[in-house]
C-alpha cells in the first residue's frame, strides 16, 4: 500500500458493483468499515469494506439525501419529507414534511441537531428525540436550491445553486460569512472546520479561510468540465467529474497528486470521498451500471 502524508493506495482497488442498471447516486455516509450509498430510485446500499461485499440496506421512496446519527438514518426525500429509520431493526420510526421541495441535503452537528438544506432555498434545523422530529430553526438567505451542508462544531457552511457559499453559527442561526467567486451553481462542498472547499459547475474547485474568505484556487480542468462531488481530507482534496475522471488535489500547492482520467470512472462521476482508513474513492456510472472504487 502507497501512502501520501495521510493519504493510502491500495496496491489492488476494490471495485463492487451497486447496480446493474442505470440509477442516479443521490447522496453517501462514511461509516466505519462500510459505505451507504442511496440513489434517487430509493435504494439504499450497504458497502463493507473489510469484506468488500454490497447488500442493499432498505429501499425509501425518492431518496435524495442521508445523514446517521447512533442507530438512526436519515433520509430527505424528493417530496420535502425527512424519515428516520432503525437500522438494526429497518423500521420506520417517524416521518415530517420538512420542507416545501426536495431535500437535496443533511448533516447532524456534534450536539445532534439535525441540519437540512432544500430546493425550496431554506436551512432548517432538527432535534430528534425517542424517534421524532422536532423543528428548531430556520436559516435564510440563499436565493436559490440549497445544495449542499456540512458541519464542524456549531458552524454549518451551505453552498447554493445561487453560487454562493454561506457560513451560519447553529447556535444564532446568524448568516457569518458569504464566500462569493464562483460563476455557476455550486454543486459540491466539503469543510473540516477551518477551510472550506467548494466545487462548481463553472469547472473551479475553490478553497476558502471560513472566517477570512478565498485562500487558494484549482481550476479542475481546462476544458471546464463541471465538478460533480468533492471531499477534503487534511491537505487533500479529492474531485469528481461529470466527465468520468477523478484527481486528487493538494489544497496547498494545488499541485494534482493523483488522477484517474483514462476511463477507470466510466463516464460520470457521482460521489467521491476517503474512507476513514485514508483510502480514495468514487462511486460512479459506466457501462450503464453503477459501481463503487476505492483506490
Amino acid at each position: 500500500m502507497e501512502s501520501s502524508g495521510q493519504l493510502s493506495l491500495k496496491d489492488a482497488p476494490f471495485t463492487a458493483t451497486l447496480s446493474e442498471r442505470r440509477v442516479v447516486i443521490t447522496a453517501l455516509h462514511i461509516g466505519d468499515g462500510f459505505l451507504l450509498v442511496t440513489s434517487a430510485s430509493g435504494f439504499v446500499y450497504r458497502v463493507d469494506l473489510v469484506t468488500e461485499s454490497v447488500e442493499v440496506l432498505a429501499q425509501v421512496k425518492d431518496v435524495w439525501s442521508l445523514a446517521c446519527l447512533d442507530s438512526s438514518v436519515i433520509f430527505g426525500s424528493l417530496n420535502g419529507e425527512i424519515h428516520v429509520l432503525d437500522i438494526n431493526n429497518r423500521a420506520n420510526l417517524n416521518s415530517v414534511k420538512a420542507h416545501d421541495s426536495a431535500v437535496r441535503c443533511l448533516a447532524i452537528l456534534e450536539s445532534g441537531i439535525i441540519v437540512s438544506g432544500s430546493r425550496d432555498s431554506t436551512i432548517r434545523l432538527w432535534t430528534l428525540e425517542s424517534g421524532k422530529l422536532e423543528p428548531r430553526n430556520v436559516l435564510r438567505g440563499h436565493t436559490a436550491e440549497v445544495r449542499n451542508v456540512q458541519v464542524h462544531g456549531d458552524v454549518i457552511v451551505s453552498g447554493s445553486y445561487d453560487a454562493d457559499a454561506r457560513v451560519w453559527s447553529a447556535q444564532t442561526g446568524e448568516c457569518l460569512h458569504i464566500l462569493r467567486g464562483h460563476g455557476r451553481h455550486i454543486h459540491g462542498l466539503a469543510f473540516d472546520g477551518k477551510r472550506v472547499a467548494t466545487s462548481s459547475t463553472d469547472g473551479d474547485i475553490r478553497v476558502w479561510d471560513s472566517e477570512t474568505g478565498p485562500r487558494e484556487l484549482a481550476s479542475s480542468d481546462g476544458n471546464g468540465t463541471a465538478i460533480s462531488a468533492i471531499k477534503v481530507q487534511g491537505r487533500h482534496v479529492i474531485a469528481g467529474t461529470t466527465g468520468g475522471s477523478v484527481k486528487i488535489i493538494d489544497r496547498q500547492s494545488c499541485e494534482m497528486l493523483h488522477s484517474w482520467t483514462d476511463g477507470t470512472c466510466g463516464i460520470a462521476v457521482f460521489q467521491v470521498g476517503f474512507t476513514l482508513e485514508h483510502s480514495p474513492f468514487a462511486v460512479y456510472l459506466k457501462d450503464e451500471s453503477v459501481l463503487v472504487t476505492v483506490f
